[in-house]
């Protein structure tokens, strides 16, 4: 692309047929912008813009069969820049045999294993329900090819719609959360695109493993309300499980000073340590 030049890139489509083009290039030597237009040639249906970043991404699901057109041009009038242009096609989007399970009330009953082969559709969310027993825990994971389309993951409560846990990460090709079971009742998975417009396979992992053993003796102290109290002093043979929290709290007259450490096995997990 330089000063006086725009690209303009035409793919014949069939409805329902999924459209995705990528640009890479050197921000810094000069920012290049990149859009979908319909068969009109006239009417934008996608823009990427960003004012930064080394690369642009654009996707449509055409409505109707036709020649849409990809439009590559400079951010201002003196760019002259070099890129790479990648344009990937998905066929129709075709739902998987676990519809229909868009809402939890709906949700496909699963056990632990491995389902291959899922999909979400344009504006697609994927509920699944799992069986689970308190102090379990609970392991979902969802991996995928996120430049076809980037998916999120949440695992709910046994309301359907409390959050336990949530992944949505932008550049990775899998999503994954974990959660300790509170309580023993049906929970949920739900999968859906970062926005109405992904369409992108996926597989589904799901691992139950037993109650986090030899938990320490200070639970439960997974609130600061729940908080064990503590002195002057040092305390072995404490434990965090998944999706654990421990609190302590220390009293304090005015001018005392607290230091705080835990030593801990990186290897086996990596802890943090916070003041309040």
């Amino acid at each position: 692309v330089n000063a006086s030049v725009e690209n303009h890139i035409y793919n014949t489509l069939s409805a329902g047929e999924r459209i995705t083009a990528a640009l890479t290039f050197t921000n810094a030597s000069g920012n290049i912008d990149l859009q979908i237009y319909g068969t009109d040639g006239v009417s934008l249906l996608g823009t990427s813009n960003s004012t930064t970043a080394d690369s642009e991404q654009v996707a449509y699901t055409a409505a109707v069969g036709g020649t849409y057109y990809v439009r590559v041009y400079g951010a201002s009038a003196s760019v002259n820049n070099a890129y790479s242009l990648s344009i990937a096609i998905q066929a129709a989007c075709t739902n998987d045999s676990d519809e229909p399970n868009q809402f939890w009330t709906t949700a496909k009953g699963v056990d632990a294993g491995v389902y291959a082969g899922r999909v979400i559709c344009a504006s697609d969310t994927d509920y699944y329900k799992i069986a689970l027993t308190s102090g379990q825990v609970f392991t979902s994971t969802i991996t995928f090819t996120t430049v076809l389309g980037d998916l999120n993951l949440q695992c709910l409560g046994t309301d359907g719609t409390t959050v336990l846990g949530t992944s949505a990460s932008t550049t990775n090709d899998y999503e994954q959360t974990v959660v300790a079971v509170p309580t023993t009742g049906d929970y949920f998975v739900r999968v859906y695109g970062a926005n109405a417009a992904v369409v992108n396979s996926y597989q589904l992992n799901v691992n139950i493993g037993a109650a986090c053993a030899n938990d320490d003796a200070g639970e439960s102290n997974n609130t600061f309300l729940s908080a064990a109290p503590k002195g002057a002093g040092t305390y072995n043979d404490l434990r965090v499980c998944p999706g654990d929290v421990d609190y302590y709290a220390v009293t304090l007259a005015t001018g005392d000073r607290l230091t705080t450490t835990v030593t801990f096995t990186n290897v086996a997990g990596n802890l943090d340590l916070q003041l309040y």
